[in-house]
């Protein structure tokens, strides 16, 4: 591919369009569940996305890992120098 560096870039952009969908119907369906009438295990439904469904990724996984930190999410976000150690 390095003969064509606009199919690089062509990817890179379609791979981005995927991650950043995933990551809005993630929070989505986080603030769906943070505000349903009836109280639920958010924790444990993370682990269920993460494990029993085809959502799966690693950003549900940082997701997970902070909500198990921080349930109510209050915490300064991770940049991408914290994430890439």
């Amino acid at each position: 591919m390095r003969d064509h560096p606009e199919r690089d870039i062509s990817s890179k952009l379609v791979h981005n369009g995927i991650e950043f969908g995933m990551l809005q119907a993630m929070a989505e369906g986080f603030d769906l569940l943070t505000h349903y009438h009836d109280r639920r295990d958010i924790g444990a439904v993370l682990e269920c996305w993460r494990h029993g469904s085809v959502i799966r990724s690693w950003l549900l996984d940082l997701l997970t890992q902070a909500y198990r930190e921080d349930p109510k999410l209050r915490s300064r976000a991770p940049t991408w120098r914290t994430l890439a150690r």
